[in-house]
């Protein structure tokens, strides 16, 4: 091709012999292609714009920037687009360490362009140099103060690195400046739900909504807040005004039919499902719709419409399955349960999903053999599944079989999980069936205060109620327990 323009200097046959050397990575190729374009090609931005490509691509840095200066001077390129693109070329370039000395010498060239050093701020946070990133950002809010889109870089750097204090004050008080600066409050919101801070990110979201009543991405970030902690009606609120503006969304739609079922109203959710259409929704809807008429104790109906799914991936096939065992497990039919996941396996062998569901049905059952068989075949396919070491360790703690073995797997578990409040409750159940009563009482308090399960609960109150009874300790238990709640 680069022979072909070579003997036709044809603009089009340039421009593919140009494309395919930076495919191939012939970028000497690429450079004499962009250079026999300049000559050719009456649209000398764009030709130089090529030019800059291989340049980069050779990593040849003088030549970048003096390519770079002719393109900015060029009468009518547009300069603040040509800083862009440049930014990103050699930020997401292999390494963009080595082309912060060009853009070094563009803030030398153009000092008082607040683009340019935002730029150079975005190279050299992509090339590791934070201090340098900072101070570039520091003199672009200088140079245009309020600037959202620097503001907007300094939220995501300061985050990536982990200084979330920094950051919390300084949008604080850059709202506090620029009220009025929509895209970073909700960036800002947005990143206190990351945080776990959901009652601040409510605040701000509220604020953004009652100074735009329209603006779909704070009002629908607040009917998902309020549906986390299951503040129904507020969050229907929320979806329903959502879909007044936005009447196609089929996502608002499940969560309104998610809360229709929470609330037990089943034909409302039935409606809300009925009128999600879009591909990404349509298959979990039919899932729900199966869990919804199980909730109704319409066992048989829920059954045949699962069966009537047409899943279109095995993963939607497993989901299926699952459901379906979830229903009958739910209705009391265990062993049809057991059932179903035996042929499912044998459908789908070695699913995790499926052996671990079907370890919990043999656990219930108490088919010890099989639900060791399958945990110890999921931890042999996911060694790293807390989940699994946990389920088969509760299970011989729980029948007191194998207790320092139990201890050992619940161990694993924990290291895995650290913070999981149920793999805390195994711990404590394994320490209890050990004799490790204050071990017990340690575990578990801190799986409850993590989560208020019953289940915990159960477990807490019993050794609590033995320690108060039988040990030699019990005065001292009862000055340090509460037992309260």
């Amino acid at each position: 091709m680069v022979t072909a323009a070579r003997i036709s200097t044809d603009e089009e046959t340039t421009i593919r012999a140009y494309n395919f050397s930076i495919e191939a990575g012939k970028t000497n190729l690429a450079v004499e292609m962009a250079e026999q374009l300049l000559q050719l090609d009456p649209d000398v931005t764009r030709a130089q714009v090529m030019l800059l490509r291989a340049y980069i691509a050779a990593n040849k840095p003088e030549n970048v920037f003096e390519t770079l200066i002719l393109l900015l001077e060029q009468s009518g390129s547009n300069m603040d687009l040509v800083i862009r693109y440049v930014a990103d070329a050699l930020g997401t370039a292999e390494n963009p360490r080595r082309w912060v000395g060009v853009m070094d010498r563009l803030v030398d060239y153009l000092p008082d362009k607040p683009e340019v050093h935002l730029a150079h701020g975005f190279v050299a946070y992509k090339g590791g140099n934070f201090e340098k990133a900072n101070a570039s950002l520091n003199t672009a809010l200088k140079l245009r103060p309020g600037w959202e889109e620097a503001a907007m870089f300094r939220l995501s750097w300061w985050n990536d690195i982990g200084n979330a204090e920094d950051t919390r004050d300084f949008s604080e008080e850059y709202l506090r400046t620029f009220p009025s600066q929509s895209r970073f409050q909700l960036a800002f919101a947005r990143l206190l739900m990351q945080w776990g801070d959901e009652a601040e990110a409510l605040d701000q979201f509220l604020i953004l909504i009652t100074r735009e009543p329209q603006n779909t991405e704070a009002i629908f970030s607040v009917g998902f807040l309020h549906l986390q902690k299951e503040r129904y009606q507020l969050a229907a609120q929320m979806f329903e005004r959502y879909l007044d503006l936005e009447p196609n969304d089929d996502q608002a739609r499940f969560y309104l039919a998610r809360i229709a079922r929470e609330e037990e109203r089943y034909q409302s959710a039935m409606e809300w499902l009925s009128g999600i259409h879009g591909e990404q929704f349509r298959f979990e809807a039919q899932l729900e719709k199966g869990r919804i008429m199980s909730d109704q104790d319409r066992l048989d109906d829920a059954v045949r419409h699962l069966a009537g799914i047409v899943p279109r991936t095995e993963r939607e096939q497993i989901q299926v399955y699952l459901t379906q065992e979830q229903v009958l497990r739910s209705a009391g039919q265990t062993q049809q349960a057991l059932v179903l996941l035996n042929a499912a396996l044998i459908d789908i062998p070695d699913d995790p999903d499926l052996l671990y569901a079907r370890g919990l049905v043999t656990a219930k059952l108490k088919q010890l053999v099989q639900h060791e068989r399958d945990m110890r075949r999921l931890i042999e396919l996911q060694p790293e599944n807390a989940h699994a070491y946990n389920a088969l360790g509760y299970t011989l703690a729980d029948e007191s079989l194998r207790l320092d073995e139990a201890l050992q797997l619940i161990e694993r578990a924990a290291e895995l999980r650290p913070e999981d409040p149920f793999i805390l409750d195994s711990l404590g159940w394994v320490h209890y069936r050990l004799g490790n009563h204050s071990l017990a009482l340690d575990n578990l308090r801190k799986a409850f205060a993590l989560r208020a399960d019953p289940e915990i609960a159960a477990h807490l109150g019993e050794v609590l109620w033995v320690c108060l009874l039988y040990t030699s300790d019990a005065a001292d238990e009862r000055s340090s327990v509460d037992l309260g709640g």
